[in-house]
């Protein structure tokens, strides 16, 4: 993760802003795929990178809800606020004790960037987010509108029909994206 992990017993604060730092950090570099499918598909790219991370004791697991998850969110979800195109990443946060005299227990909560202009943190239990995928990678598709300090630009291995200038056009850093 971003940065060294706040102290169980922290503040508030400081988790939050711990929470920011990684959204932060997330969005310095991403890898766009020209395609869903196939060996350098978005698909085939987010279970490989998931698997190495956990491999090398980044993640506790590479399927499921796990912390670290980045996910995109992938249709308007207006009851919690969230929007298509947001990514948020799953972290374990604490929570407050449920009585008096009971320990504080971290909970798995995605955390994502407000989209109100606030700057502050929206978090939302996994088990109420219906439409979003893990997006190690994303299609360049997908990336409109999001701006990263850097990025990679992954292409199938054999000549594919979205292999147009309009993809280059799309994920060019005249668009934001890839620019630093």
């Amino acid at each position: 993760m971003c940065s060294e992990r706040p102290a169980p017993d922290a503040d508030a604060e400081t988790w939050e802003a711990w929470a920011g730092r990684v959204l932060v950090a997330f969005d310095q570099f991403q890898l766009l795929c020209a395609v869903r499918k196939g060996p350098r598909g978005v698909e085939a790219l987010n279970e490989r990178v998931a698997q190495a991370l956990q491999r090398r004791g980044l993640l506790e697991q590479d399927h499921g809800w796990y912390e670290g998850r980045p996910v995109l969110v992938t249709r308007n979800d207006y009851s919690l606020g969230l929007m298509n195109g947001g990514v948020g990443i799953a972290l374990r946060l604490p929570e407050p004790p449920e009585f008096p005299g009971a320990s504080p227990r971290q909970v798995l909560r995605v955390v994502f960037l407000r989209n109100d202009g606030s700057g502050t943190l929206r978090h939302i239990l996994p088990s109420r987010l219906g439409t979003v995928e893990t997006v190690f990678a994303m299609t360049v598709h997908k990336s409109q509108g999001s701006e990263f300090a850097h990025c990679a630009l992954i292409l199938p291995d054999t000549l594919n029909p979205v292999l147009t200038r309009e993809l280059i056009y799309t994920g060019s850093p005249a668009r934001g994206i890839g620019s630093a």
